[in-house]
């Protein structure tokens, strides 16, 4: 297993582009690549990749548009959760138009890896989101979705003997202190 340490703004694409290449000298290589994301990296993405406005269910007929902006990491949470998968520190703002909400709140969320039929996906969920309240506090991170993002990439590079077919599939995502660590298994075939 290979480790990259992912600067900024560089995509996860070009990394494993590079690093497939090392697989073209045989007729079927397989490899495992890990790529770790800093804070800094990972704002960058998840500011483009996040989806601005969610629809909350409310009841079994009608739903609500929540708006999430500025979405930003703040830290690390590595022991956190049930099974101490770890938890992302963000900040965001948080509104609800129809409700006359606009508030700023520090959800914790998680970070999986999950299967969809045969497609790895990435899904982002929110484990707490506290909204401050005259008599407390509501947690809204039950009525908010999850988010959910395609981890499997099939792409053909142009090699001396042809084209050659790269598979990689996200299979696990671990948090450290001041890093994420995705791996992917990467399949390259002729």
């Amino acid at each position: 297993m290979r480790s990259v340490i992912c600067p900024p703004r560089l995509l996860v694409c070009e990394t494993l582009i590079v690093l497939g290449l090392l697989g073209f000298f045989q007729s079927t290589a397989r490899a495992g690549v890990k790529v770790d994301f800093d804070a800094a990296t990972l704002n960058d993405l998840l500011g483009a990749l996040t989806h601005q406005e969610l629809d909350v269910p409310i009841t079994d007929s009608r739903s609500i548009k929540v708006r999430l902006d500025a979405l930003q990491l703040k830290g690390f949470d590595p022991t956190a959760g049930e099974e101490r998968q770890g938890f992302l520190l963000t900040a965001l703002e948080l509104s609800a138009p129809e409700l006359g909400l606009s508030v700023a709140v520090e959800p914790r969320l998680s970070l999986a890896v999950v299967e969809v039929g045969a497609q790895s996906v990435l899904e982002l969920r929110f484990e707490e989101v506290s909204l401050p309240l005259p008599l407390g506090s509501l947690n809204l991170a039950p009525f908010l979705p999850p988010i959910r993002f395609p981890a499997d990439q099939i792409f053909l590079m142009e090699g001396a003997a042809g084209e050659v077919q790269v598979r990689s599939k996200l299979s696990r995502v671990r948090m450290g202190h001041d890093v994420l660590q995705f791996e992917f298994d990467v399949r390259v075939q002729p």
